[in-house]
């Protein structure tokens, strides 16, 4: 006996694969917004760092807004290693 593709083997091959691309494109899709939004409050933070910085004494402030840009540039390194 031979093996052949009904219409139901065709349609079912073809939403599998058109499911997992879609579920592929949702995931880049998120991961394009995600690093768009990390590079996005980077960009912020280091602007609000600067305006800071012309302060006479340092405050808590800059140290914590220091911290923040140094976590999310980490965060956005390791998002960009999954790409």
């Amino acid at each position: 006996m031979t093996w052949r593709w009904t219409r139901a083997h065709w349609r079912d091959r073809y939403l599998h694969v058109h499911i997992n691309l879609h579920t592929h494109t949702h995931v880049h899709t998120q991961f394009v917004y995600l690093t768009v939004s990390l590079s996005l409050q980077l960009k912020e933070l280091k602007s609000r760092l600067a305006d800071m910085e012309g302060q006479s004494r340092p405050s808590a402030g800059i140290t914590l807004l220091e911290n923040k840009v140094q976590e999310l540039e980490e965060r956005l390194r390791s998002e960009e290693r999954f790409a």
